[in-house]
């Protein structure tokens, strides 16, 4: 269930967010609550969109069973959340996905959200949400925003250690996010590697020729005579093994708790 927010700063009540920036341990300073409070003024409306935006900007991604019962009481959380707070649904916006469903309980289900019906894939957050395993289609938006980034860069007389430095900071930073969420596909990688091999060596060209060093050797640390790039494929298996740690981290605590 995607549930979408109208906008928070026409709505939101300001001691429900007092209440939550003090339950977050938000130091409320006089000099805060000043700015918060003017919004009967310019100052005030631009104070409270930008910290509603940074706050409550993000779609609410709900996960259930497919039970009418259940629908109910998260329903009714939600109405509740709006009375608290002051944010209303958007049902247009808003969308039910459904897995496994027989039609009757699904047009149960939007008949008590009221909802439109969702269907994958979707995109959230800038990634795809999609039912099977990621593969290499899924992810040419990613490749597709490297190459565009490497073409917009019209200086063509940089030197090694200035594309070197671009590589090991924009590039990488650009599939981070990406690594973080999935197991990318080996052909993935090998695309984006292949693109900042071709930058490092033929500039915004992007020949596939010319390399000097293998890739491998690049990405040794600078003390064993690479480059000291990071390889996507191993940051790619450490940030996904973080995950798996954590949630060993999460189960332990509850039995523990």
């Amino acid at each position: 269930m995607k549930v979408d927010l109208m906008k928070a700063y026409d709505n939101v009540r300001w001691d429900f967010l007092f209440d939550i920036l003090n339950a977050m341990n938000f130091p409320l300073g006089s000099w805060l609550k000043r700015l918060l409070i003017l919004n009967s003024n310019f100052t005030g409306d631009v104070v409270k969109r930008r910290l509603s935006i940074s706050v409550l900007r993000n779609d609410l991604m709900i996960f259930c069973k497919g039970d009418i019962k259940f629908v109910h009481l998260i329903k009714d959380g939600l109405n509740e959340f709006h009375k608290l707070s002051g944010l209303s649904l958007n049902p247009l916006k808003s969308h039910v996905f459904f897995s496994g469903c027989e039609k009757k309980l699904r047009e149960e289900i939007l008949g008590v959200t009221t909802f439109k019906e969702g269907h994958l894939p979707v995109r959230y957050l800038g990634v795809p949400l999609i039912p099977t395993r990621l593969k290499s289609s899924d992810c040419q938006g990613l490749v597709s925003r490297i190459s565009a980034r490497i073409k917009s860069w019209t200086n063509k007389v940089l030197t090694y250690a200035g594309r070197a430095q671009l590589i090991s900071t924009i590039l990488f930073s650009m599939q981070v996010y990406w690594s973080s969420l999935f197991i990318l596909p080996k052909k993935v990688i090998k695309e984006v590697e292949s693109l900042c091999r071709s930058f490092l060596w033929t500039g915004i060209e992007l020949k596939s020729t010319s390399a000097k060093v293998s890739w491998d050797r690049v990405c040794s640390p600078k003390n064993e005579g690479g480059l000291g790039f990071n390889s996507m494929e191993v940051w790619n298996r450490a940030t996904i093994a973080k995950h798996v740690w954590l949630l060993g981290v999460i189960s332990l605590c509850g039995v523990s708790g």
